[in-house]
């Protein structure tokens, strides 16, 4: 799995364990909707600020999202 493949495997899970839409998600991160999508379907690669607010409107870490450590934020 690609790092980009990753990123988006845990953030979608993280979304899903949340219960929240991609237009909840959009509210609480400040991003754009389509730029969510683009992260969270289509594996495009994120800025670190782009990851930040993600995983801040989540309330999941960096650097579990990134595989750098197992422990459960998700």
């Amino acid at each position: 799995m690609t790092t980009p493949e990753l990123i988006a495997f845990r953030l979608r899970e993280a979304k899903e364990k949340k219960g929240i839409t991609f237009t909840e998600l959009s509210l609480r991160s400040g991003l754009h909707k389509r730029t969510l999508e683009e992260v969270l379907e289509n594996g495009r690669n994120p800025r670190a600020t782009t990851l930040a607010a993600i995983c801040e409107a989540l309330e999941v870490s960096p650097a579990w999202v990134l595989g750098i450590k197992n422990g459960g934020n998700a």
